[in-house]
């Protein structure tokens, strides 16, 4: 039999008369409870982000079926499929952190070993950083492993490992610092330790050490020396059967506080530290009435109003409920509200599952499943500044609006919202009947970029909450074109050229906002650019000739967009032509020096609707000399009418020889110039 099933029969005088205590659902509590799926008899849960997405996840010890479950939170209170992780013998507890130093959470298990002594083990299961764990490296330890706890308790950066243990002293495995634990240093606590709190009690800025022990009635503090050492325990007396300790500030005087369940006397002792002059040192304890059975325990904010409040399970027989105590901030605690459970309900842990400001619940049912509790309270925000980006000195109006999360019934939320810049104040809007302020600052604010922040302050039925960071910006975008101008090569009309590149850069303080990107006469554009480009942003125009006339041809590229001096232009210009030469260049190779090659022909192609005139063709440049030509296109040639020229090259001397045949006529882009080339050679 497990300890929790143990557990389950102690009290069982008293649990009749805890019936009596209803399942309730107040305005500023929880909702029923969704089941997810994790292994056999989960008896721990905890959270943390094992896939770095920035949403909660959940781990679970699983007893009956040796594993550990890794749950992924999909960031709305729901989650994906277990993924289960072999990890040795009966595990019934676990801690999350990161014990290697690579940015991903690990989990430390303590196994059991089904009460065995020697059976049961400390694993470390590191992560990968994308829910999925490696293989457990397993740790000896004394007596039967029971709960597991992590903190760094040298000072050198890296988590270490606290372990109480039944029939054994409380166990401390410092970190190598790569993630491995030395052999652990054992501190005599109380009979049967059960449970560890690591906080600092004294606030001397180390780490000490409450131990809940179950045999002997007692919690054990244990101060430590801030090398990973620890003193000499002093035990305060509570309940019967202590499970759970838990540490926090309940009466808003700067030192931590402990709560307790007693899992043996239904209750929860309530342990006030003495503060300055006590030194570490707690008061008798104050003990508030439970149902049947208490077990977990879990400490938050559940209404947001800055006061720690108490979660605890009950898990034995028909009062298997979760119930809640508000906190008044002076040390005391209103009567709990319970709320229906799933079958022993036995570790609860805290996380906001939809990212709503509002602290949720999950719960380790170790004859059922996992339970997950959603606040009613919990609200999302969204904020906006308009106009923005905003010249500088414009009046700007921030506008946040406030809607609830999950819908409780209780209406929409009222209240109002704080806003700054930064820091500093800027101003509080009231919450309309549609759950929306605003705020306006008239007088602008000079150029720059500002990061702006709405604090929602809560109502009787919604916890304070922040929106996400709004980064306004004001300030003038700037246009910078390059180049100013481009002009194009002698293009067949009807056809269209290669692209040339504009570069469009805001060098200004403000993003650009572009309504329009166009081009006149034979050009065309595309562009990278979108709607908008931010400040010291660029963006590609891509400019193309498609001539539909011979001669010169003008245009303009102009941006319409909200910098100064909108539209900007670059000048665009071309020279279309009708005449088309084929080849474009002709090589005769090697020709004997005096000796005369074989002609080679360039057609000539009038590709316009009306006749051309031809000057005359010619050779210019380089060895004019060593190229003849001759050609029946005469004055004129008719549109849509073909010419050949038959060129020659007779070489004067030995080497590279070459000049250019140009045709002159009046098709546009004249003359066209053929390249011809050639090498003379030796008899």
């Amino acid at each position: 039999m497990s300890m929790n099933r143990k557990l389950m029969l102690s009290g069982a005088a008293t649990m009749l008369a805890m019936l009596a205590v209803a399942v309730q659902s107040p305005a500023t509590g929880y909702n029923n409870y969704s089941v997810v799926f994790a292994g056999t008899a989960p008896h721990f849960v905890a959270v943390g982000d094992f896939n770095n997405d920035g949403n909660l996840d959940l781990v679970s010890a699983n007893y009956d079926s040796n594993s550990v479950s890794i749950l992924l939170g999909n960031g709305n209170g729901t989650f994906q499929a277990a993924q289960n992780f072999n990890c040795g013998s009966y595990p019934i507890s676990v801690a999350v952190a990161d014990f290697n130093g690579d940015g991903n959470l690990d989990v430390a298990v303590a196994n059991n070993g089904n009460n065995v002594e020697g059976a049961g083990d400390l694993v470390i299961m590191l992560g990968n950083g994308n829910g999925t764990l490696q293989a457990p490296v397993s740790y000896t330890t004394q007596g039967s492993p029971f709960y597991v706890a992590v903190a760094d308790l040298n000072g050198d950066g890296s988590p270490d490992v606290v372990l109480a243990a039944h029939g054994a002293p409380v166990q401390v495995f410092l970190n190598t610092g790569n993630g491995t634990l030395e052999s652990e240093v054992s501190y005599s606590a109380g009979g049967n330790p059960q449970s560890v709190a690591i906080a600092d009690y004294n606030n001397d800025g180390i780490p000490d050490l409450a131990v809940a022990n179950s045999k002997t009635n007692n919690v054990s503090i244990l101060l430590g020396n801030g090398d990973g050492t620890f003193q000499t325990a002093k035990n305060y007396d509570v309940g019967t059967s202590p499970s759970v300790v838990a540490a926090g500030d309940f009466n808003a005087e700067g030192y931590m506080d402990l709560a307790v369940t007693n899992n043996g006397s239904n209750s929860v002792s309530i342990l006030i530290n003495n503060g300055s002059g006590g030194n570490g040192t707690f008061g008798n304890q104050t003990v508030l009435s439970a149902n049947a059975g208490p077990s977990g325990l879990a400490l938050t904010d559940i209404t947001g109003n800055s006061i720690t409040d108490i979660v605890i399970t009950n898990q034995n027989g028909t009062s298997e409920t979760v119930q809640t105590y508000l906190g008044n901030g002076t040390g005391t605690f209103e009567s709990p509200t319970s709320y229906a459970s799933g079958d022993q309900p036995r570790i609860v842990a805290v996380g906001d599952f939809n990212n709503d400001g509002a602290p949720d619940l999950a719960v380790a049912c170790s004859q059922g499943n996992l339970n997950v509790y959603m606040n009613n309270g919990g609200t999302y925000i969204t904020l906006g500044g308009s106009p923005n980006p905003a010249q500088p000195g414009q009046s700007v109006t921030f506008t946040a609006t406030v809607t609830q999360s999950i819908p409780p019934g209780f209406g929409t939320p009222t209240g109002s919202v704080t806003f700054y810049n930064g820091s500093t104040l800027l101003g509080t809007g009231t919450l309309n009947s549609s759950g929306v302020a605003s705020y306006t600052d008239s007088s602008g604010f000079p150029a720059g970029s500002y990061t702006i922040y709405a604090n929602y302050s809560g109502d009787t039925n919604y916890n304070p909450n922040s929106a996400p960071a709004l980064t306004e910006t004001v300030g003038a975008p700037t246009v910078v074109l390059t180049p100013t101008s481009l002009s194009f090569p002698t293009q067949l009309v009807n056809t269209t050229s290669a692209a040339q590149n504009v570069t469009l850069m805001n060098t200004g303080t403000a993003t650009l906002t572009i309504t329009n990107i166009s081009t006149t006469g034979n050009f065309a554009s595309s562009n990278t650019c979108g709607s908008s480009v931010p400040a010291g942003g660029s963006c590609t125009i891509s400019v193309t000739f498609t001539p539909t006339g011979s001669g010169v041809r003008s245009g303009k590229l102009s941006v319409t967009d909200n910098a100064s001096g909108s539209p900007q232009t670059v000048s665009l210009s071309g020279m279309g032509t009708v005449v088309s030469v084929s080849p474009s260049s002709l090589n005769f190779g090697n020709q004997t020096v005096g000796t005369t090659s074989a002609p080679q022909t360039v057609t000539v192609t009038n590709d316009g609707t009306t006749s051309i005139n031809i000057a005359k063709i010619s050779f210019a440049g380089g060895d004019p000399g060593d190229f003849a030509q001759t050609n029946n296109c005469g004055a004129s040639l008719g549109a849509s009418s073909s010419c050949a020229i038959n060129v020659t090259f007779t070489p004067h001397a030995k080497g590279a020889r070459f000049s250019t045949l140009g045709i002159y006529d009046n098709g546009g882009g004249s003359p066209q110039a053929v390249p011809v080339s050639g090498t003379g050679t030796g008899t």
